[in-house]
């Protein structure tokens, strides 16, 4: 079989596209517009409205009263709350080794200089 080649004559690349550029191409259907730092702060927005929400939702629906007794601490508080402080206590101890450890990286890149090229 042979394969017949496309010549510049096959194809008229001055037909009008319509209310663009006379000879431009069609604009591709299902073109995608490029994420931004703006569009990525309301993502972000949205996210963190929806989680205070649910977080309001839980600690109004868990306001009865518990007793902490917690190195020599002895109190009430809301059950909503002491499981809150919990979590925050929590994300503390795995955030404060992962920092340390990311500035040791930093450190590390720093010292060793930009990289040799060959």
């Amino acid at each position: 079989m042979a394969r017949s080649r496309s010549s510049a004559a096959d194809h008229d690349d001055t037909t009008d596209t319509g209310p663009g550029t006379p000879g431009a191409p069609p604009a591709p259907t299902g073109s995608t517009v490029e994420r931004s730092r703006s569009g990525g702060l309301w993502v972000g927005l949205i996210v963190a409205a929806v989680v205070l929400v649910l977080l309001l939702v839980f600690i109004l629906q868990n306001l009865q009263s518990v007793q902490l007794n917690l190195l020599g601490f002895d109190g009430h508080m809301p059950l909503a709350v002491a499981i809150l402080l919990g979590v925050a206590a929590g994300a503390v101890l795995i955030a404060v080794p992962g920092s340390v450890r990311i500035m040791q990286l930093r450190r590390n890149v720093r010292r060793s200089g930009p990289p040799h090229s060959p």
